[in-house]
């Protein structure tokens, strides 16, 4: 009789045999406990435990994602500081503390620097600025004009005739104020033929003088109510002992006009002394320049700038002829110069109140009474 040494033996899903047991397709397997012998089987709590302990060591050595190799160059710096690099990493921090300092001291030095200069260029321009201003305000200054009212006394008419008092007719034209004259004719005395009047030029303060090359312009606004004729300007100088022209003054210099004119117009007659036009405008007047009269001049050149002068006078021709051949208001003489400009301001008024105070006399004195007007 024949024996098998195993006999298959089927038990529910389980299949027996001398060869091992077989389960059942989807059919656990069941042991009884986890293993302890290398002969024994392991249960699935003890694999699991293996497979958790197996990703905490992969998550602590790489973390996450990250790759294993970024381990390495960390242990490869911490060797590195912990056999040679402690020394180097000192050295390095210390470098490091240093140039920190370095760089913050120089940007506080340039810093400074720069406030430093920015002061004192601010402190330049406040005084440039002052300094623009004061030459400014002299320019201002200069080229304002200090009004001097002129009356009517011998020291401004002199020898000649004084203004006469202007017709109602002259008055009523717009504008027109200043001395009147109108040439008498060649029959009447030689002092009323022409005029003379006098002005003095602006003078320097530390020397006293007006010299030529202080006087720059002279300008004598009017209006020309005849063209027949008009005003000159004379510029006489002081004497010097050689070569006087006259026993009261050096040199003459005349300024004449040889302009064609209209009757009954305002003019501005200018003598350019410097040879530019340094103010001369007045609003509603024409500028005419003058020529220097090569005829009556002595000498016969330009002023000079060393010359010292007397004073300026406005003049006519005493031989102007025929009655109101020279016709004109005189608004006044405006003399610009280095030393200040001046306005000598000529007002019918003045001729007015005096030709009151004239006639008023005439009465007083018609009557046996004493002048009131004698002394002012």
């Amino acid at each position: 009789m024949s024996i098998t040494a195993f006999p298959t033996v089927t038990i529910g899903s389980a299949t027996i045999t001398a060869a091992g047991v077989t389960m059942g397709t989807g059919k656990p397997l069941v042991l009884g406990g986890d293993a302890t012998a290398s002969n024994q089987a392991v249960t699935l709590s003890q694999l699991t435990a293996v497979n958790t302990n197996l990703q905490s060591a992969i998550n602590t050595l790489a973390g996450s994602d990250t790759a294993i190799d970024t381990l390495t160059e960390m242990k490869a710096f911490v060797d590195g500081v912990t056999a040679t690099g402690a020394a180097n990493l000192l050295t390095a921090v210390t470098a490091e503390a240093t140039a920190r300092a370095t760089a913050i001291s120089a940007e506080a030095t340039a810093r400074a620097t720069a406030i430093s200069a920015e002061i004192t260029a601010r402190s330049n321009g406040d005084i440039a600025e002052a300094t623009a201003r004061d030459a400014a305000d002299t320019r201002l200054s200069n080229n304002l004009f200090k009004v001097l009212p002129i009356l009517l006394t011998p020291a401004v008419y002199a020898d000649a005739s004084q203004p006469h008092l202007m017709p109602a007719t002259v008055r009523a034209q717009l504008g027109v104020d200043g001395w009147y004259f109108k040439n008498p004719g060649s029959t009447a005395p030689t002092a009323e033929k022409k005029i003379n009047w006098y002005f003095a030029a602006p003078t320097d303060a530390s020397t006293g003088e007006a010299t030529g090359s202080s006087l720059k312009e002279i300008n004598l606004p009017l209006r020309v109510i005849s063209t027949g004729d008009t005003p000159f300007i004379t510029v006489y100088t002081k004497k010097t002992g050689s070569g006087d022209a006259a026993s009261w003054y050096h040199a003459r210099y005349t300024y004449i006009c040889n302009t064609i004119l209209t009757a009954n117009t305002n003019y501005n007659f200018r003598a350019l002394i410097s040879g530019e036009s340094h103010v001369g405008t007045f609003p509603n007047y024409a500028n005419i320049n003058l020529v220097l009269d090569t005829l009556t001049s002595t000498p016969n050149n330009p002023l000079l700038s060393t010359d010292n002068i007397l004073f300026i006078s406005i003049g006519t021709d005493s031989s102007a002829g025929p009655v109101g051949k020279i016709e004109c208001v005189i608004n006044g003489c405006n003399i610009i110069s280095s030393n200040g400009n001046v306005h000598n301001k000529l007002s019918n008024t003045d001729v007015l109140q005096k030709y009151i105070l004239r006639k008023l006399a005439e009465v007083f004195v018609s009557m046996g009474q004493p002048d009131p007007s004698a002394g002012l």
